[in-house]
């Protein structure tokens, strides 16, 4: 979600809100990490906490280093708890399937009619 705020969404008020439906769980999950940060935040974090970091690792040598250490995986389990992320919960997952397959089956239709 880190680049949402450029469009004017509130993260907090938005995720609450998905929280609240039912439909999403927050969780604490070390290994979204890569998929929740940019490159240049986890280096900023890492550095200001005391990690030696190299200039030329991307974003994921830049985790696969801090998970290799235990003062690594504490930093990267305390920036997880910090920002949690919001999943699907499971049971919804096969109702999010069908309506990606719907939405894939009247996709050409949808933009043949959004042409006129």
């Amino acid at each position: 979600m880190h680049k949402t705020r450029s469009v004017g969404i509130d993260e907090e008020k938005s995720a609450a809100k998905m929280v609240s439906l039912g439909i999403f769980e927050l969780v604490c999950d070390v290994n979204e990490i890569p998929e929740t940060i940019s490159k240049s935040e986890l280096k900023e974090l890492a550095q200001q906490a005391g990690f030696d970091i190299k200039k030329s690792w991307t974003l994921q040598a830049t985790f696969d280093n801090l998970i290799k250490t235990k003062s690594g995986q504490t930093f990267l389990k305390e920036l997880a708890e910090s920002k949690p992320v919001l999943t699907f919960k499971g049971g919804y997952l096969q109702d999010l399937k069908h309506i990606f397959d719907h939405q894939e089956r009247i996709k050409r239709t949808v933009d043949l009619l959004a042409m006129f």
